[in-house]
């Protein structure tokens, strides 16, 4: 009926289409909008509900979903992969939840600002010790830690909802046929905890020929350069669209020879290092050439960096169908590694170096895909 009134009154058939359709689709077989007005406004309706009810920490629990928010979320899943729209979840959310908190410090705390300006007369004439300055200060402190706890409040709720939508997305793709485990893995990509249990050293041998006592302070994830601990590889898991082309990308691969290749030859490589991870065997921080023994392990070596380059530029320019046949060129060298090389060796600088040359292959291939996570 408001359609029919807006085009009644002269209105533009798309802001008359969108009256209509803004509540579409309100279920996993409802017509999904097309036209890109209706489209931006009913992403804006179901995002904005969202939001608002992770802000106040009001979530689907179990079977109970009294505001349809799985539905909510699903809606905004089909609008995206349908109409092939790109879009950054997070980057809409940041905008959404500094909405909210600048309105809960408007309504509850907008004296901060008035002590702030209050402290910024009296500097120039009290110091630490005056009572009105403490007591400024003290007041302060409270606002500081109020505002702080909202804030990481919502950088959770962030997390949490953005967690909420990969699990719609993984009841999308099942229903469209995708593998379980593919979207696992996708989803995975780049994510990887450094586990605290690998001691790591320096693959050179001290003085004497030592070798240095590991040490097990390494580097957080968020400190890898283009990896976010809660986003993946480049930052791309809350764009859902490309969560799903990188999937129908892994799963057309691995169909091939050259898959099955990459995927044989790398999950050799990681479950060694997995193995040695639960044991906490000391693996070097980095490769260092000059303890290669064996030709197999130079070779590698090469074909690893060689690898490395041409994925990350695929990566870059968003072909995932050319970075995992950059990296399945491993597979025979791989092979030839373990034929002739003992990883295991009395050496222990020479055997965490090992290591840490198959600890590069799994980083390689997890900003593909964690193929820890593939069947087969």
């Amino acid at each position: 009926m408001g359609r029919k009134y807006a085009l009644l009154q002269g209105e533009h058939p798309s802001v008359a289409a969108a009256i209509e359709e803004h509540y579409k689709p309100q279920g996993p077989s409802d017509r999904v909008p097309t036209d890109p007005v209706s489209v931006a406004v009913a992403l804006a309706d179901k995002l904005d509900t969202l939001v608002g009810f992770w802000a106040i920490d009001e979530k689907p629990t179990g079977s109970k979903d009294p505001y349809a928010l799985r539905r909510a979320a699903l809606g905004v899943v089909r609008m995206l992969v349908e109409n092939g729209v790109r879009l950054r979840l997070e980057q809409d959310w940041h905008k959404a939840w500094l909405r909210v908190f600048w309105q809960i410090v408007d309504q509850k705390y907008r004296p901060i600002f008035e002590k702030f300006m209050e402290l910024g007369r009296m500097l120039p004439m009290s110091s630490a010790g005056d009572w009105k300055f403490d007591q400024v200060a003290a007041i302060l402190a409270e606002d500081k830690a109020f505002l702080i706890e909202w804030a990481n409040r919502f950088n959770a709720a962030e997390a949490d909802l953005l967690s909420f939508f990969h699990d719609r997305l993984k009841v999308y793709l099942r229903d469209q046929g995708a593998r379980h485990d593919l979207i696992d893995a996708v989803l995975a990509a780049g994510s990887r905890p450094i586990s605290p249990l690998v001691g790591e050293m320096s693959a050179q041998p001290t003085e004497g020929g030592a070798v240095p006592p590991a040490s097990h302070s390494v580097a957080p994830p968020s400190a890898l350069p283009g990896i976010s601990p809660s986003r993946g590889e480049i930052g791309q898991n809350d764009d859902l669209l490309q969560i799903v082309r990188r999937v129908e990308a892994l799963g057309s691969f691995l169909d091939t020879e050259d898959g099955k290749n990459l995927l044989a030859g790398t999950k050799r490589a990681a479950n060694i290092v997995a193995a040695e991870e639960k044991k906490a065997t000391a693996i070097a921080s980095s490769v260092e050439p000059a303890l290669f023994r064996e030709d197999a392990e130079k070779t590698l070596f090469a074909a690893v960096n060689q690898a490395e380059r041409q994925a990350g530029e695929a990566i870059q320019n968003e072909d995932f169908s050319a970075a995992m046949l950059a990296l399945s060129v491993l597979r025979e060298p791989v092979d030839s590694f373990f034929d002739k090389v003992l990883v295991n060796d009395e050496d222990q600088a020479v055997r965490a170096n090992r290591l840490a040359l198959l600890a590069r292959i799994r980083a390689a291939t997890d900003r593909v895909a964690d193929f820890s996570k593939i069947a087969g």
